[in-house]
Protein backbone atom coordinates (compact mmCIF):
# COMPACT_ATOMS: atom_id res chain seq x y z
CA UNK A 1 0.00 0.00 0.00
CA UNK A 2 2.76 2.29 -0.92
CA UNK A 3 1.31 6.26 -1.50
CA UNK A 4 -2.43 5.36 -0.08
CA UNK A 5 -3.46 7.38 3.12
CA UNK A 6 -5.49 4.91 5.61
CA UNK A 7 -6.67 8.54 7.33
CA UNK A 8 -9.06 9.40 4.65
CA UNK A 9 -11.04 5.86 4.07
CA UNK A 10 -13.99 6.16 5.90
CA UNK A 11 -15.76 2.49 7.16
CA UNK A 12 -18.75 1.92 5.18
CA UNK A 13 -21.66 2.09 6.89
CA UNK A 14 -24.03 -1.42 6.92
CA UNK A 15 -26.69 -1.42 4.68
CA UNK A 16 -29.64 -3.50 3.93
CA UNK A 17 -29.06 -6.10 1.49
CA UNK A 18 -32.64 -6.14 0.14
CA UNK A 19 -32.65 -4.84 -3.41
CA UNK A 20 -36.13 -1.88 -3.77
CA UNK A 21 -38.23 -2.04 -6.47
CA UNK A 22 -36.41 0.07 -8.76
CA UNK A 23 -33.83 -1.96 -8.46
CA UNK A 24 -31.56 -0.19 -6.72
CA UNK A 25 -29.70 -1.24 -3.33
CA UNK A 26 -32.20 -0.26 -0.22
CA UNK A 27 -29.96 2.30 1.88
CA UNK A 28 -31.97 2.06 5.22
CA UNK A 29 -30.28 0.68 8.31
CA UNK A 30 -30.60 -2.87 8.72
CA UNK A 31 -31.57 -4.71 11.64
CA UNK A 32 -29.90 -7.86 13.19
CA UNK A 33 -31.04 -10.17 10.34
CA UNK A 34 -29.49 -8.06 7.93
CA UNK A 35 -32.42 -6.29 6.32
CA UNK A 36 -34.36 -2.92 7.61
CA UNK A 37 -36.75 -2.89 9.43
CA UNK A 38 -39.41 -2.58 6.57
CA UNK A 39 -38.31 -5.24 4.33
CA UNK A 40 -38.09 -7.54 7.06
CA UNK A 41 -41.34 -7.14 7.99
CA UNK A 42 -43.56 -6.54 4.79
CA UNK A 43 -46.96 -6.79 6.54
CA UNK A 44 -46.29 -3.93 9.41
CA UNK A 45 -45.36 -1.41 6.25
CA UNK A 46 -48.44 -1.97 4.40
CA UNK A 47 -50.39 -1.58 7.91
CA UNK A 48 -48.51 1.41 8.75
CA UNK A 49 -49.47 2.85 4.74
CA UNK A 50 -52.93 2.32 5.59
CA UNK A 51 -52.89 4.06 8.57
CA UNK A 52 -51.40 7.20 7.01
CA UNK A 53 -54.04 6.66 3.83
CA UNK A 54 -57.14 6.39 6.12
CA UNK A 55 -55.66 9.95 8.07
CA UNK A 56 -56.07 11.53 5.08
CA UNK A 57 -59.79 10.48 4.09
CA UNK A 58 -62.75 12.66 4.92
CA UNK A 59 -64.39 11.30 8.18
CA UNK A 60 -68.12 11.46 7.93
CA UNK A 61 -69.57 14.88 9.17
CA UNK A 62 -72.52 14.53 11.59
CA UNK A 63 -75.00 17.16 10.65
CA UNK A 64 -76.44 18.66 13.03
CA UNK A 65 -78.89 21.76 11.22
CA UNK A 66 -79.57 22.11 7.87
CA UNK A 67 -77.99 24.47 5.63
CA UNK A 68 -79.97 27.81 5.71
CA UNK A 69 -80.76 29.45 2.69
CA UNK A 70 -77.92 31.70 1.60
CA UNK A 71 -79.95 34.25 -0.40
CA UNK A 72 -79.62 37.25 0.98
CA UNK A 73 -76.28 39.02 2.70
CA UNK A 74 -77.50 39.11 5.60
CA UNK A 75 -78.22 35.23 5.56
CA UNK A 76 -74.31 34.68 4.69
CA UNK A 77 -73.11 36.90 7.40
CA UNK A 78 -74.98 35.26 10.09
CA UNK A 79 -73.97 31.91 8.47
CA UNK A 80 -69.85 32.60 7.99
CA UNK A 81 -70.68 34.51 12.32
CA UNK A 82 -71.81 30.67 12.63
CA UNK A 83 -68.50 28.61 10.97
CA UNK A 84 -66.31 31.26 13.01
CA UNK A 85 -68.24 30.35 16.16
CA UNK A 86 -67.63 26.65 15.93
CA UNK A 87 -63.90 26.85 14.96
CA UNK A 88 -63.52 29.21 17.94
CA UNK A 89 -64.75 26.51 19.60
CA UNK A 90 -63.01 23.77 17.84
CA UNK A 91 -66.38 21.85 16.57
CA UNK A 92 -65.39 22.00 12.99
CA UNK A 93 -62.15 21.35 11.46
CA UNK A 94 -60.43 24.30 10.43
CA UNK A 95 -60.07 22.67 6.51
CA UNK A 96 -63.75 22.44 6.71
CA UNK A 97 -64.15 25.53 7.91
CA UNK A 98 -62.19 27.46 5.61
CA UNK A 99 -63.68 26.05 2.79
CA UNK A 100 -66.63 27.15 3.95
CA UNK A 101 -65.87 30.64 4.24
CA UNK A 102 -64.14 30.63 0.84
CA UNK A 103 -67.80 29.60 -0.35
CA UNK A 104 -69.53 31.83 1.12
CA UNK A 105 -67.46 34.45 -0.13
CA UNK A 106 -68.26 33.43 -3.49
CA UNK A 107 -72.15 33.27 -2.80
CA UNK A 108 -71.78 37.03 -0.82
CA UNK A 109 -69.87 38.52 -4.28
CA UNK A 110 -73.04 36.51 -6.36
CA UNK A 111 -76.29 38.31 -4.40
CA UNK A 112 -74.08 41.33 -4.41
CA UNK A 113 -73.59 41.07 -8.09
CA UNK A 114 -76.77 40.23 -9.02
CA UNK A 115 -78.44 42.82 -6.54
CA UNK A 116 -76.51 45.50 -8.38
CA UNK A 117 -77.72 44.23 -11.96
CA UNK A 118 -80.99 44.33 -10.36
CA UNK A 119 -80.58 47.89 -9.16
CA UNK A 120 -78.99 48.90 -12.50
CA UNK A 121 -81.80 47.71 -14.39
CA UNK A 122 -84.80 49.31 -12.65
CA UNK A 123 -82.62 52.84 -12.21
CA UNK A 124 -82.17 52.58 -16.50
CA UNK A 125 -86.11 52.19 -16.57
CA UNK A 126 -86.82 54.75 -14.36
CA UNK A 127 -84.48 57.09 -17.20
CA UNK A 128 -86.42 55.57 -19.99
CA UNK A 129 -90.16 56.44 -18.26
CA UNK A 130 -88.59 60.05 -17.36
CA UNK A 131 -87.17 60.47 -20.86
CA UNK A 132 -90.30 59.27 -22.39
CA UNK A 133 -92.40 61.47 -20.23
CA UNK A 134 -90.01 64.80 -20.58
CA UNK A 135 -90.31 64.21 -24.68
CA UNK A 136 -94.33 64.01 -24.18
CA UNK A 137 -94.03 67.42 -22.46
CA UNK A 138 -92.20 68.67 -25.31
CA UNK A 139 -94.50 67.46 -27.92
CA UNK A 140 -92.01 64.85 -28.96
CA UNK A 141 -93.60 61.47 -29.77
CA UNK A 142 -90.61 58.98 -28.29
CA UNK A 143 -89.72 55.70 -30.24
CA UNK A 144 -91.55 52.65 -28.81
CA UNK A 145 -88.88 50.20 -30.31
CA UNK A 146 -86.23 50.76 -28.55
CA UNK A 147 -84.32 50.86 -31.68
CA UNK A 148 -81.75 53.37 -32.91
CA UNK A 149 -82.74 56.30 -34.66
CA UNK A 150 -81.57 55.37 -38.10
CA UNK A 151 -83.99 54.38 -40.33
CA UNK A 152 -82.83 50.53 -41.45
CA UNK A 153 -84.68 51.26 -44.80
CA UNK A 154 -82.12 51.99 -48.10
CA UNK A 155 -81.88 54.80 -50.20
CA UNK A 156 -81.57 53.55 -53.78
CA UNK A 157 -80.40 56.84 -55.16
CA UNK A 158 -77.43 57.83 -52.19
CA UNK A 159 -74.31 55.64 -52.70
CA UNK A 160 -75.44 53.16 -54.31
CA UNK A 161 -78.66 52.01 -52.18
CA UNK A 162 -76.35 50.48 -49.46
CA UNK A 163 -76.43 53.17 -46.76
CA UNK A 164 -79.39 53.60 -44.40
CA UNK A 165 -80.77 57.09 -44.23
CA UNK A 166 -81.26 59.63 -41.20
CA UNK A 167 -84.38 60.73 -40.81
CA UNK A 168 -84.79 64.28 -40.61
Amino acid sequence: MKGKKLDNVRPQKKRCRAITKTGEPCHAAPTAGGLCFFHANPAKARELGSIGGRKNRCAPVEIGDPLPDLNTALAVCEMNQRVIDELYTRKLDPRIGASMIRALTLQLRAIETTDLARRLADVEQKLRESADVGARKAGVVPEQSGENSIDQTTSSTENGGNTPTIPN
